[in-house]
């Protein structure tokens, strides 16, 4: 005969195995994409990654040029 706590060892993980698994499960999709946005619209795409990566590449140079633009730096000289 096991003692009581024999007994729990074992039936414990096997336990806890089934409590994990019942909430670890994900729905299962039809269709799994690992990318977060659509890539099937190639011509879309291609506008949306060039905004993306290249409105932060021209902020500082806008940036500079109206700070030399306020200081005067275009102005024909006298």
């Amino acid at each position: 005969m096991l003692s009581h706590l024999a007994v729990s060892r074992v039936v414990r993980p096997a336990a806890r195995t089934a409590a994990r698994a019942r909430y670890s499960t994900a729905p299962i999709h039809a269709e799994y994409n690992g990318l977060p946005f659509n890539y099937h619209n190639k011509k879309t795409l291609k506008y949306k990654v060039i905004a993306f990566f290249g409105v932060p590449m021209v902020v500082p140079f806008i940036a500079s040029g109206y700070q030399l633009w306020k200081g005067g730096a275009f102005s024909e000289a006298k």
